[in-house]
């Protein structure tokens, strides 16, 4: 909680706060897409598509506006729309 909060909140330590998280816990989605949230928002988008493609079975509604996130980051923006309306059709069910 303490790593995706300093992610959220933007703090210098929230890289090595989040790596840390993921480390302990890797089987945890929203500490998988907080780290790739911080590594998309710093165009380290070849280390944050794993991540975020490992969440889509457990937390696929965030999962799926993350990479419509990272697909607007590369300008990919067919794929960005596809993946945000993943998203919201995952949150109406």
């Amino acid at each position: 909680g303490r790593a995706i909060a300093a992610g959220r909140l933007g703090r210098p330590d929230a890289h090595e706060l989040l790596v840390a998280a993921h480390e302990d816990h890797p089987e945890e989605a929203p500490v998988a897409l907080a780290l790739a949230a911080w590594l998309t928002e710093h165009d380290r988008l070849d280390e944050a598509e794993p991540l975020i493609r490992g969440a889509l079975d457990h937390d696929p509604a965030p999962a799926w506006f993350a990479l419509g996130r990272l697909h607007e980051r590369r300008g990919r923006w067919m794929e960005a729309a596809i993946a945000y309306k993943e998203a919201a059709t995952r949150l109406m069910h």
